[in-house]
């Protein structure tokens, strides 16, 4: 999980490990079933126990099935603990496309 390839982290999290990332085949299948591909642009936040908070979509996939899958894809990440941050949620973005 060292690389995101079709994927960027930004803001605070990106240094971050992330612990957990459910498979992406599940995804893949779907997506390329009814659309051909999606991407979806998403901010979030997490928290110094490395658990996902909250999420906003900042650009949609232009589908409502879609983006509550990959919300619900996204908030199923787990990252590090977080390092001099305890008890404040850190924020991030990152763009997901399949």
């Amino acid at each position: 999980y060292a690389k995101l390839t079709n994927k960027q982290l930004e803001g605070e999290v990106r240094n971050r490990g992330i612990l957990y990332r459910p498979d992406e085949s599940f995804l893949r299948n779907v997506i390329s079933q009814a659309e051909g591909g999606a991407a979806a642009y998403l901010s979030f936040g997490v928290s110094d126990d490395g658990e996902v908070k909250f999420i906003n979509i900042l650009t949609s996939t232009g589908n409502p099935e879609l983006d509550t899958l990959f919300t619900r894809y996204l908030k199923s990440w787990r990252f590090e603990p977080a390092v001099g941050a305890e008890g404040r949620i850190q924020a991030g973005e990152v763009r997901l496309s399949f």
